[in-house]
This record gives C-alpha cells, sequence and structure tokens, in this order.
C-alpha cells in the first residue's frame, strides 16, 4: 500500500513503528563498529582509521560518523551509555556531546573522571533535545576535585619549616614546600639530562654492530633507508580493494618476517606500516585473544 493511501492513524503508527526500528538498527550499528575497531578490519580495505573507514567507505558524513564513533567509544567505557543507547533514552548527539565534555573538563583539570561520576553524567540527559543537553552539561559542576593532601610531619620537621619561614619570609608551608620541591625537579632534570646523554651515546655504539646477527635493534640509517623507500607512507596495500594506505603520519618499521618468528631486522625484511595496520597484522599474526592485552 502506497503512503498516501493510510489512514491518519495508520500512518503515525507506522511512523512510530519505523523509529522505533530504525533506533534499534542504529544500536546494531554501533556494536557492529565496536567489534570492527576491536579487530582493526578497517585495515583490511586500506584504511588507518574507523573514521575513514565510515566516511570513505560506508559512505557516512563525516558528522554522522564522528557522532557514531564518539557514542561507541563511550559506551565501551561506560555501561550506564551503553543502556541508554540501547533503549532509546540518549541520543547519538547526547552522547556525543557527553564524551566531549568530560575530555575537556579532564583536560582543564588535569585530573581523570571515575567511572562512578562518567555514570552521574548519564540519567540527566536521557530524551532531552541537543540545547537543553548542553545547557545541562554547563551548569553541572562536574570538575574532578583535586583533593587536598594531608601530610604528616615530626615536630623537628615543624621546627625547620618556621626557621625557614622567619629567615626567607614566607607565609606558609606550602610556600616552603613548593621551593623545595622546584629545587629537587631542577635536580632531577639535570640528572636525567646526563643519563639521556649517555643513552645517546650508548645507542651511537650501538649503531656499529653487524646486522647479521638476530637482533631485533635496527640502527636508525637503516630505518631511514625504508622510510625512504616507503615514500614515508604506510605501505599496506589492501587485497580487497587494491587500495594503499594514505597515512603519512604515526608511521613503524615493522618485520615481514615477524622478528618473535626469527625474521631479521635486515632491510629487506621491513616495512613501513601505519600504527593501524600494524595493529592489525599482530592481530591477524598473533591472533586476537592476545592482543586484546595489549590495544584495549
Amino acid at each position: 500500500m502506497e503512503i498516501k493511501n493510510l489512514s491518519d492513524k495508520e500512518l503515525l503508527n507506522k511512523t512510530s513503528i519505523l523509529v522505533k526500528e530504525e533506533k534499534e538498527l542504529t544500536w546494531k550499528v554501533l556494536q557492529h563498529l565496536q567489534e570492527v575497531d576491536r579487530r582493526k578490519l578497517f585495515c583490511d580495505l586500506g584504511y588507518s582509521s574507523l573514521f575513514n573507514y565510515c566516511v570513505d567507505y560506508l559512505h557516512y558524513s563525516e558528522g554522522e560518523a564522528h557522532l557514531r564513533i564518539s557514542s561507541m567509544r563511550l559506551m565501551k567505557q561506560v555501561p550506564a551509555v551503553k543502556n541508554a543507547i540501547e533503549q532509546g533514552e540518549l541520543s547519538l548527539t547526547n552522547a556525543s556531546l557527553l564524551s566531549r565534555h568530560i575530555k575537556e573538563q579532564e583536560k582543564e583539570s588535569g585530573v581523570k573522571f571515575t567511572l562512578e561520576q562518567k555514570t552521574e553524567l548519564v540519567k540527566p540527559l536521557h530524551n532531552l533535545p541537543k540545547r537543553q543537553a548542553e545547557k545541562v552539561l554547563g551548569n553541572l559542576k562536574t570538575n574532578p576535585v583535586r583533593p587536598k593532601v594531608k601530610i604528616e610531619i615530626s615536630p623537628e620537621t615543624q621546627e625547620k619549616l618556621q626557621k625557614i619561614k622567619e629567615l626567607q619570609g614566607f607565609s606558609s608551608d606550602d610556600q616552603i614546600i613548593n621551593q623545595l620541591l622546584d629545587q629537587k625537579l631542577k635536580e632531577l632534570e639535570k640528572q636525567k639530562n646526563k643519563m639521556e646523554e649517555k643513552a645517546k651515546q650508548e645507542k651511537t655504539k650501538k649503531e656499529k654492530v653487524s646486522l647479521e646477527s638476530h637482533t631485533r635493534y635496527i640502527p636508525a640509517a637503516v630505518k631511514r633507508a625504508v622510510l625512504v623507500a616507503a615514500n614515508h607512507q604506510c605501505q599496506h596495500v589492501s587485497q580487497i580493494t587494491g587500495k594503499r594506505c594514505q597515512e603519512k603520519s604515526h608511521l613503524q618499521v615493522d618485520h615481514l618476517v615477524p622478528y618473535s618468528f626469527s625474521g631479521s631486522s635486515n632491510k629487506e625484511n621491513l616495512r613501513i606500516l601505519c600504527r593501524a595496520h600494524n595493529a592489525r597484522y599482530a592481530i591477524i599474526t598473533m591472533g586476537q585473544q592476545k592482543m586484546d592485552r595489549y590495544l584495549q
């Protein structure tokens, strides 16, 4: 039956059913994207990120891809988000707003939200339009508070702090401690610089080691040569689409025959892969279950 031939009641009922089915389908899409991301399957098609796969291969707009990916990753972290999206109580828009809100707050304060804090933010956003959700998040005092630390000190230490106050004119113990910590940090930084310089010298010596022996170490000159040969781009070519990965950042040197399988570190056994394709090859070689421990 054509839509124009439906009665008013039938049209409203049918529309309600379709919206419910649409929400259920969106939930299933998020589940599938989460598993594609876990397995890094987008790499098999020549993509270096889930976002590029969603835009270029699934033909989502950039905004649609962002909403789905940010919602999917938040629901992986917070079970309450997963349940709310599944029940149709939390829109992808509001889930994405919440994800951005948490990241901004954590960056501003320098303190990570706990799972409980994230969970508390979910329910107030249920069934809200975007503008109201933005207002709710803007009004919520969700900044993680840096706890004040109480330090127990001996009477002898307290006397020393008091003498420093009198001699240098400090008004609080906190000022004294800050100055002492600054001095100590400078000393440690000098020690670190010396250690790094020593390590650099040791590295230079190692570069003279013969590559004939089975070693994981790859001299800088060899890495540069492999990178130049790859034209500073990931060398993975999809066997499915024939597409070469376009990623030119986050590049890593990878062994064609894995080092763990007695692969050498000679130039002929090396290639350039982006971080995502390197992870995908590790999954294929070592197995998903083993790599989940490192990639999650």
